[in-house]
This record gives C-alpha cells, sequence and structure tokens, in this order.
C-alpha cells in the first residue's frame, strides 16, 4: 500500500481568504473516472482513450469510501511509461504516481486553489469532501473557460458606459 500525504489547501493560520470568488464545487466535474494502483498503464489509457479524458484518478477503498491516492495523466504515459522505456502491458500504474497527492476541499475558494494550481504546476486537481473522500476533479481547462467569460464579460463595459452617455447627452 502506498504511503500518501495529502496536502489540502489550507490557508495558515491568520491569513484571510478571498471569498469574492464562488467556491470550487461550481467548476468541478463529479463524473470521475478512476482505477486501483495495481492496474495497468495501458488499463489506464485505454479508460482516457474510451472516456475521452486526459486523466485518471488513483483511489483505495477506506472503510467503504473512495480516497485518491493519485493521479495518472496522458503526458505521465507518454513521459514516465513509454519515453522511460517501461512496457505499458506489465507497467502497474503504482510505478508511475508520486508518494504525495495534493488534493482540494469542495469548500475551497478558487482563487486559494488557482494559487494551489500554479505553485504545485499541476493542471488537474481531485477534489474531496471533509473526509477525504473524491468528490470529483478541477481542472485548469474549466478555470480558463471561467475566466475568459469572466474577461469577455468585463470587455462590453466600455460599450455599455458609451451606451449610457449617449442617452444623457
Amino acid at each position: 500500500m502506498l504511503e500518501n500525504k495529502h496536502n489540502h489547501s489550507r490557508l495558515k493560520e491568520g491569513e484571510k481568504a478571498n471569498r469574492t470568488m464562488p467556491p470550487v464545487n461550481r467548476f468541478y466535474e463529479t463524473d470521475v473516472f478512476c482505477l486501483n494502483s495495481t492496474d495497468t498503464v495501458l488499463e489506464a489509457a485505454k479508460a482516457m482513450q474510451k472516456h475521452h479524458i486526459g486523466d485518471v484518478v488513483i483511489t483505495e477503498n477506506r472503510g467503504g469510501k473512495s480516497i485518491p491516492i493519485g493521479i495518472i495523466t496522458d503526458r505521465d504515459i507518454v513521459v514516465s511509461c513509454i519515453a522511460g522505456g517501461k512496457d505499458c502491458k506489465t507497467c502497474q500504474i503504482s510505478e508511475l504516481i508520486s508518494a504525495k497527492i495534493i488534493t482540494a476541499r469542495e469548500d475551497d475558494s478558487i482563487s486559494d486553489l488557482v494559487k494551489l494550481m500554479a505553485n504545485e504546476g499541476i493542471s488537474r486537481l481531485p477534489i474531496v469532501d471533509e473526509e477525504g473522500e473524491l468528490t470529483g476533479i478541477l481542472s485548469s481547462k474549466r478555470l480558463f473557460q471561467f475566466f475568459a467569460q469572466g474577461l469577455c464579460e468585463l470587455t462590453t463595459i466600455s460599450h455599455q458606459q458609451q451606451e449610457r452617455e449617449s442617452k444623457t447627452h
């Protein structure tokens, strides 16, 4: 069994959370494909192909709860397995995942998670409940979509100001 150290995105004592942004539960995907660490890299690759996804969360059952212990991405398969000369048919996922998984809580703010993802250099973040059970996954793609929409909305400000000014002058 892998020993994992969860690194939840809790703020340090005395720090204030930026609560001007919505909580993560508005953005993460709840339909997460999971495998066990003893499954092969080939099984992970086939699951990614079948489900059109770029990652698989690796979980283990602890007391009836699905606890994330790692994540494998399409990039991990290419860089660590194929380019590393390993056989995808026999290489177990446990050989590629690190012993430290970074997770976030359902009630974390988006601004905190953006900082966490940037600091850790990760583009996918498993989301867990207060008991550590997997509830979803947040991707940088979803965050890009959210922020891009906000930026598009900001571009309408000058047009709206001009319309308002034309009505008053």
